[in-house]
């Protein structure tokens, strides 16, 4: 899948959850979603591969014309492999997109422990109110746990 087709399908699976959640303007702080990204990052990823879903979400998160979807919303962006690393704790998404843009994890590519990275999901929005959302990019089954 190229770059620009990724990043078209990924605009719309990220506008589709959110889109039912944007309400009239209310306070700049009002947060009414949740949205966790949980990245695979594990050694069947390639490098490109890895490049490709890094760069698509920090473009999406950045996009003008995906602001709106945006709005009211909070993003946080977790990764794993072996091991499940917040990239990213809950911010806007301009703010997500810088800091992940600058993200670069040291720890080594190993399994799918595609379990730990949901457990960081689900444990980001635990008491959050309002709508909660998990999107998952990865290529392959657990292999960890």
């Amino acid at each position: 899948m190229t770059m620009m087709a990724f990043n078209r399908t990924l605009q719309a699976l990220l506008a589709c959850l959110l889109l039912g959640n944007i309400h009239a303007p209310a306070k700049a702080e009002a947060v009414s979603s949740w949205l966790v990204l949980v990245v695979d990052r594990s050694g069947s990823i390639s490098d490109d591969e890895l490049r490709l879903q890094r760069n698509a979400y920090v473009e999406i998160l950045r996009d003008p014309a995906m602001a709106s979807v945006f709005t009211g919303a909070r993003v946080a962006i977790v990764e794993f492999d072996n091991t499940s690393e917040i990239a990213v704790a809950w911010s806007t998404a301009a703010s997500a997109a810088e800091e992940y843009a600058a993200f670069a994890p040291v720890a080594p590519r190993g399994g799918t422990a595609i379990g730990l990275g949901l457990k960081t999901a689900l444990d980001l929005l635990e008491g959050k109110s309002g709508e909660r959302i998990i999107d998952i990019s990865g290529d392959g089954r657990d292999n960890r746990d």
